[in-house]
C-alpha cells in the first residue's frame, strides 16, 4: 500500500513539474526588424503595414542617409483607413528611436510608418523598424 501511494505521488509530482515547465506566450510581440528604404527625391513614403500586437512604442532605427520626419499610423485592417497615431518627429540616422503611439489604444491592429523628407536629396535613407519594441531607446513622445 505504501509503495502504491509513493508511486502515485511520484507520478503526480512528475506531471506537475512537466506542466510548470510548459508555457505559451499568448502576447508574442512583433519585434522583428524589417528593412525600409526611402529616396529623398520623393516628398514622402510609407513602410508596409505590420501587425501591432502590444502597447509598446514603435521602434525605428535609420542607419544611413538624410534625416526624415516619422509619424506612426494605425489601421483596423492594415489596408485602408490609416490615421496618424503619434506626433511627427525628425529622427537622424544612427539614432535608435522609440516612438510613443496610440495604435492599440484606438482598437487598431496594424501599424506603419509614414516618413517625409526634410531636404531634397538623391540619397537614400535606409533603416529598420518594428511595430512593437523589445526595449526602450531614445524616446519620442
Amino acid at each position: 500500500m505504501k509503495h502504491k501511494l509513493f508511486a502515485a505521488l511520484f507520478a503526480l509530482s512528475i506531471a506537475i513539474s512537466g506542466l510548470a515547465g510548459f508555457s505559451v506566450n499568448a502576447n508574442a510581440a512583433n519585434t522583428s526588424d524589417v528593412d525600409y528604404s526611402f529616396q529623398n527625391v520623393n516628398y514622402d513614403g510609407y513602410t508596409l503595414s505590420r501587425l501591432k500586437e502590444d502597447y509598446t512604442k514603435v521602434y525605428v532605427y535609420p542607419h544611413s542617409g538624410p534625416e526624415l520626419k516619422y509619424t506612426v499610423q494605425g489601421s483596423l485592417y492594415g489596408s485602408a483607413g490609416w490615421v496618424n497615431r503619434s506626433a511627427t518627429h525628425k529622427i537622424y540616422s544612427g539614432t535608435k528611436a522609440s516612438i510613443t503611439n496610440y495604435v492599440k489604444e484606438n482598437g487598431e491592429g496594424y501599424a506603419r510608418l509614414h516618413y517625409e523628407r526634410v531636404s531634397y536629396s538623391y540619397a537614400f535613407t535606409n533603416g529598420v523598424w518594428s511595430p512593437d519594441s523589445a526595449g526602450i531607446y531614445n524616446v519620442y513622445t
